[in-house]
């Protein structure tokens, strides 16, 4: 246990406004890593947001993620999948949104079964409001076996948000489903200079990242450190 420390802003890199909805699809409820709202389970038969005949699979916890996933996202979300086995019907999910609001829909995505480890091995399409948004998306082609992703997708809701998964090579999955409110583009902000820090134990991350205190590392007691997405 100990404090996390990020040398530079202080924020959690997110560009959405107000959350509507998080699924975890296939998988338990999480804690959200926000002030946003949890992950809500989808682990059961049954769910009012989406139809039936789709099947659930967990896995051991996903090797990485690439630099699309928001660190607002568990990386848990991976660890667990919704997949269709029958295209009669094929997998779809209705969410209930406001008529006229713009929303960003992130889909999250992780091939986790060796029996499709090799490119060509799972191709899908998905279709956002009845438009083709991935066209025989291959995950493994895309970002490798065993690599979290995720893509967005910016529409204005007509009274829901519809979704469909289609078959092409074996059967289509999603590991996790996020819709918020599309934030409004606002004027560059400085970054903060200075650190933050974020008590952590190894665990869920239960407080929110703050400016640490003036005098409160001692750079002459550093050893190490690490670059991520270009920030130290």
């Amino acid at each position: 246990p100990g404090n996390v420390y990020k040398v530079g802003d202080a924020g959690t890199g997110g560009s959405i406004g107000e959350v509507l909805y998080r699924v975890n699809t296939g998988g338990p409820a999480h804690s959200a890593l926000d002030s946003g709202p949890a992950w809500a389970a989808d682990d059961g038969w049954s769910n009012p947001l989406r139809n039936e005949g789709s099947n659930a699979a967990g896995w051991s916890a996903v090797p990485s993620v690439d630099s699309t996933v928001p660190s607002t996202a568990p990386s848990q979300l991976f660890d667990s999948e919704r997949w269709d086995p029958d295209g009669a019907p094929e997998m779809a999910w209705n969410f209930p949104v406001q008529s006229g609001k713009v929303v960003e829909v992130r889909l999250y995505f992780a091939n986790r079964c060796d029996c499709t480890g090799q490119p060509a091995q799972r191709v899908f399409d998905v279709k956002l409001e009845g438009q083709t948004v991935l066209q025989s998306y291959d995950i493994v082609a895309d970002v490798g076996d065993q690599v979290g992703t995720m893509k967005s997708f910016t529409v204005t809701s007509d009274g829901a948000i519809n979704l469909e998964w289609l078959h092409r090579v074996e059967n289509p999955l999603i590991n996790g489903i996020e819709i918020a409110e599309k934030a409004e583009p606002t004027e560059p902000q400085p970054v903060p200079t200075g650190l933050s820090r974020v008590w952590f134990d190894g665990g869920q991350v239960t407080e929110p990242v703050a400016s640490a205190p003036a005098g409160d590392m001692d750079w002459t007691q550093v050893r190490g450190a690490v670059v991520i997405d270009g920030v130290l």
